[in-house]
């Protein structure tokens, strides 16, 4: 079994993988947002029971009336379909309707069937089945409440990252109610709850309050996708991810960065502004960029002189570059102009060469050669999309695989989003997509590769790229 690694730039939007509308139903989804055939050519539960191509469309289907996702609510006839599904071995749709049946409870036979149901599931490795049936024992749904019980069977759903039942531990080992009470390690659960797969809101909540960066990050990314946009708990949640993150916190960079290439320009700014504020030198410039362009706030030079200083002297050399440029094209006044060379030289650093060619009053022609290319332009990150040097891996280290994944024959590929420093070292890494099992082995694989970093006017400048992981389970 070998892992095999690749990495490929990025070229567009990547956006972190979620599936906003639909229902959590184990190792496999039943969508929500598309009707399936059967809507327009309707079946009905005796069809399932004699047809196995059908089963597929009455578990959505199972879903979609439980819900009432895309059709009218009718709780009855959802379980009527769910059951067929059920009982063509689909454990999904027999978790789905012992959850439906515990929330329906009209009678004791009710939750009783409901929680068979849910045992059912657990018996056939069903995590979501599994988690919801641990919530029963833990808040005493349709069971006596039993926390040790509820342990013994969320402890080892959650190791194989199910989000619920990571959610539904930290809760009962933070209460201490029957079991022994650990709030390290509820807060630890609670944000593995809010990283999974399946956006747990209310975990996301609590561990971005707790001050966790990558936890309001994540609640930034969801709520983003959700219709009708609430841009101000948008905003809130990537506020508090920067003021959470302090000074070096690359995972808002590399988030404004996403937000300004979708053309989310003025969200991009105050999370930018958040990290500058903390002592961020590269959001600084990025600041400065959008306040000199334009772009997600009105235009002002002397604001982005401002912020390109600071950036300058907190270490990013393409803000001395630009601000060297301002000075001598005479836009911050004759005062200014006699700064342009020092700026320049600063931003040549140990380069002698460089040095003499600015100390003449020219640019280098790794620069541009003149003035006017010193311009920011209006490239979605420094150095991408140039034709300056875009990252190279120097050295790529394999995945280690997960036991709980390979007792489980999950394998695939993850997808990842890097922020690659100026330094060449991976800075922050956001995962995508692809099996959440994964998950924590490929990022910790990638947090060790190293490149030679991009380059933008010669000069080394962070840039985000798209990594796969692949776990080959053959």
């Amino acid at each position: 079994m070998t892992g095999m690694v690749a990495i490929m730039r990025q070229t567009a939007v990547l956006l972190a993988a979620v599936i906003g509308g639909f229902v959590p139903v184990g190792a496999r989804t039943l969508s929500a947002q598309e009707p399936p055939a059967a809507i327009r050519d309707p079946i009905s539960p005796a069809d399932c029971l004699r047809d196995k191509s059908k089963v597929q469309d009455c578990a959505n289907l199972g879903a979609m009336y439980g819900g009432g996702r895309g059709v009218p609510k009718d709780v009855t006839k959802g379980l009527a379909y769910l059951d067929a599904a059920c009982r063509q071995q689909r454990s999904d749709a027999c978790h789905a309707m012992g959850v439906l049946l515990l929330e329906r409870h009209e009678s004791p036979e009710d939750a009783k069937k409901g929680v068979k149901l849910l045992e059912q599931a657990c018996r056939e490795r069903d995590d979501v089945g599994c988690g919801e049936l641990g919530r029963c024992y833990a808040e005493g749904i349709g069971v006596p409440r039993d926390a040790v019980r509820a342990m013994r069977i969320l402890e080892p759903t959650c190791a194989a990252n199910a989000g619920r039942a990571c959610w539904v531990l930290a809760n009962l080992l933070e209460r201490g109610d029957g079991v022994a009470r650990d709030a390290d390690r509820a807060a630890a659960l609670t944000k593995k709850a809010c990283a999974s797969l399946f956006f747990i809101e209310e975990a996301c909540e609590k561990a971005c309050a707790s001050g966790d960066t990558e936890s309001c990050l994540v609640r930034g990314d969801r709520l983003s996708r959700r219709k009708p946009l609430d841009v101000a708990a948008v905003d809130r949640a990537y506020g508090e991810a920067c003021s959470a993150g302090g000074a070096q916190d690359w995972g808002c960079y590399s988030r404004a960065l996403s937000l300004r290439v979708t053309g989310q320009g003025a969200r991009a700014v105050v999370l930018h502004e958040k990290a500058c504020t903390a002592g961020h030198a590269w959001s600084c410039a990025s600041l400065a960029d959008a306040h000199y362009i334009g772009r997600g706030v009105a235009a002002n030079p002397v604001a982005a002189a401002r912020f390109y200083r600071t950036a300058c002297e907190g270490g990013a050399a393409t803000a001395c570059v630009t601000l060297g440029g301002m000075c001598a094209r005479g836009e911050l006044g004759a005062e200014e102009a006699a700064m342009a060379p020092g700026y320049f030289a600063i931003a040549c650093g140990d380069d002698t060469a460089c040095k003499t060619i600015v100390a003449g009053g020219n640019v280098p022609e790794a620069w541009g050669g003149n003035l006017e290319a010193l311009r920011p332009s209006d490239d979605p990150s420094p150095g991408k999309g140039s034709p300056d040097q875009s990252p190279k891996l120097v050295r790529q280290t394999k995945p280690h695989y997960p036991p709980y994944a390979l007792d489980r024959r999950v394998g695939g590929r993850v997808q990842m989003e890097l922020l690659i420093d100026p330094r060449g070292a991976v800075g922050d890494v956001r995962y995508i997509g692809g099996p959440y099992a994964l998950r924590e082995a490929a990022m910790e694989c990638v947090r060790q590769w190293t490149f030679e970093p991009a380059r933008h006017r010669g000069l080394p400048v962070p840039a985000v790229e798209d990594a796969t992981v692949t776990f080959d389970l053959y």
